[in-house]
């Protein structure tokens, strides 16, 4: 007997509205693929200071991520059980994620813990790892209730409540704002490989969350096309994608600044 495959069916039609989002966010995109500290490690220029300040830099984000997406799960309503189903996949791909960054961080030549703890991380990191985690969390769902009190739109007239605000907001901080990232592990990935001595297996952290992890970008771009489907809750996504994706180019043109150069 062979095991079904079932294929997730959001709600139809899509609204076309995340395109219209990444489509936004391009200039964004292309400055995270073509950071510099990613040209750095793919034309081999990268040096030993710039490196080990990537590899600390981004492990909050790493380590971080598979308590993030398993937090995803409470913003989904329960009849909702495919859209579960398909953040739950998510959740048991990512546990995998950081024995491969170890990997590819003593590859490289970092000791772990000392390499991870020597010295307060970026102001700039901290900020991202706050966004990402407070959305994951129920920071979403309280806003969409306080904004019924206290946002003037919202004081005089009925606004029907919706546990789809934090989901859309929390999946377009997470989904909308990979855009330019894959692009960007790709080249790390090939830099890794080519110049300082790795394997493909030791660098396969960097491969995975290249274009080959399209299908989690698609997956929140659907979920956000076909539940952001109000004003409101498009107001909302926009900014989250928005936010998100800056912060991350803001983190990684800060490493730059205090390893590159």
């Amino acid at each position: 007997m062979s095991a079904t495959v079932h294929k997730l069916q959001l709600p139809q039609p899509a609204t076309g509205f995340a395109q219209s989002v990444a489509d936004e966010l391009k200039p964004l995109y292309q400055r995270m693929q073509n950071n510099p500290v990613v040209e750095a490690v793919y034309s081999g220029k990268a040096s030993k200071k710039l490196i080990f300040g990537l590899g600390k830099e981004f492990l909050p984000i790493v380590r971080g991520t598979y308590r993030r997406m398993s937090m995803r799960l409470q913003h989904v309503p329960p009849h909702q059980y495919e859209l579960q189903a398909a953040l739950l996949k998510e959740v048991s791909e990512e546990v995998w994620h950081t024995p491969m960054y170890y990997r590819w961080a003593r590859a490289v030549g970092m000791r772990l813990p000392q390499d991870f703890a020597d010295g307060p991380y970026l102001p700039e990191t901290y900020s991202f790892v706050m966004l990402l985690t407070i959305s994951a969390s129920d920071r979403g769902a309280l806003e969409e209730s306080c904004g019924r009190v206290i946002e003037p739109e919202h004081f005089d007239g009925q606004v029907p409540y919706s546990q789809y605000g934090a989901l859309v907001q929390t999946v377009a901080i997470s989904g909308l704002a990979l855009g330019g990232f894959p692009l960007a592990s790709d080249k790390l990935a090939e830099g890794f490989v080519k110049h300082y001595g790795c394997s493909r297996e030791q660098a396969e952290f960097w491969f995975e969350h290249g274009t080959l992890d399209a299908e989690h970008a698609r997956l929140g771009f659907d979920i956000v096309d076909c539940y952001a489907t109000t004003p409101e809750l498009q107001r909302r996504a926009r900014e989250a994608a928005w936010l998100s994706t800056e912060l991350w180019v803001r983190q990684w043109d800060a490493m730059w600044a205090k390893y590159g150069q």
